[in-house]
């Protein structure tokens, strides 16, 4: 289970360890977007601090529609304490996890500041199989 705290600006943030070159592990605050589809969105200061190669770049649709232009890269994070690559945006940001990353979990937040926060693995779906 991961967990975390409302703040004062009502955002649900939790504490994400994320590993740089020369694997060494940098916490950040993040903050969970369920708006943001992809898996992490990462400040550039923050992506060269961890020293991340930027792979190529691509197009991020925002919330109000725009678009704007990102760098991309794979970065480790530890999630739920297993080490896990995922791919981040990078670009003028705060360190964003999106639903990507919380895929199989559930998030439940009690929405005030100093409100708990927490991300639980689901159990594995039953079985749909049908009985004829």
């Amino acid at each position: 289970m991961i967990t975390g705290q409302v703040n004062e600006k009502l955002e649900a943030v939790i504490v994400l360890p994320v590993q740089g070159a020369p694997a060494i592990t940098h916490q950040f605050d993040a903050v969970i977007d369920t708006g943001f589809s992809a898996f992490l969105t990462l400040p550039r200061t923050v992506s060269e601090t961890l020293g991340l190669t930027i792979e190529s770049t691509g197009l991020l649709v925002l919330a109000d529609g725009s678009e704007i232009q990102t760098d991309i890269c794979w970065v480790t994070v530890i999630w739920d304490g297993q080490a896990r690559e995922v791919i981040a945006d990078v670009f003028e940001t705060e360190v964003l996890v999106g639903m990507g990353l919380m895929k199989g979990y559930e998030l439940c937040a009690g929405i005030m500041p100093g409100g708990p926060v927490t991300l639980k693995p689901l159990d594995p779906a039953p079985s749909l199989t049908s009985q004829a």
